[in-house]
């Protein structure tokens, strides 16, 4: 069932881009709503901490892997879709594709496994975008704001929160994450991936305050 709502979305993206001759930038922003939506009603499994979890060579959770192989995907497609990627996307899709490839071969399966929810947020940011880009006026003047503080919420909630408890659980349980060669690629891309979400947290908010002030500004004239 992942598999098949993945690829049949993105079929159907496809037809409609093409179909209604839309830009096909359009696609990186509906295949990041697919992949969020998918993640959010199939990883019924919450953010779990504890050190056996998180440095599992045992995947507990079958259908996770079916979300992971369906995330590297989808990080190879926005290479070829997305024209307007930059330099630190393409850092984290590198180093998701790899971190997510190891994974599948049994290591530090539970950091990966509550990594792969960090993609829920991707649902508010594509809706943005979709929103922002339309012609039609409700969905820019509602759903757009909306979306965006929709989509800080999340990100907090399933990037920043989870992502620094289980930074403060590798660096606590350092032998464990750097045990072999494979544990010790992961843990480095870790490290890099969190550096972005911070990196990526401090422009949404100065984003966010900029977006705040040009409404009261356009209010008030």
């Amino acid at each position: 069932m992942i598999y098949e709502f993945f690829f049949v979305t993105y079929v159907l993206i496809c037809c409609y881009c093409k179909f209604y001759e839309k830009d096909f930038s359009y696609l990186h922003d509906y295949l990041g709503f697919a992949l969020g939506v998918n993640i959010y009603f199939f990883h019924d499994t919450p953010f779990i901490y504890d050190t056996e979890y998180l440095f599992s060579d045992t995947q507990p959770f079958e259908h996770i892997n079916k979300q992971i192989i369906c995330i590297i995907i989808s990080l190879f497609l926005d290479f070829f879709i997305n024209n307007t990627i930059k330099i630190d996307n393409i850092l984290h899709h590198i180093g998701g594709i790899t971190a997510y490839s190891i994974a599948i071969f049994g290591y530090n399966l539970g950091i990966v496994n509550n990594c792969v929810k960090n993609e829920i947020t991707n649902i508010w940011l594509s809706l943005y975008k979709i929103s922002k880009k339309s012609n039609n006026f409700i969905l820019k003047k509602y759903l757009s704001p909306v979306s965006v503080i929709l989509f800080i919420i999340t990100y907090i909630t399933y990037r920043i929160i989870p992502g620094t408890i289980m930074m403060i659980e590798i660096l606590r349980n350092w032998e464990i994450s750097i045990r072999n060669i494979y544990s010790q690629i992961q843990v480095v891309l870790y490290i890099i991936h969190i550096c972005l979400q911070y990196f990526w947290f401090r422009i949404i908010i100065k984003q966010f305050f900029v977006i705040v002030k040009e409404k009261l500004s356009n209010k008030i004239q």
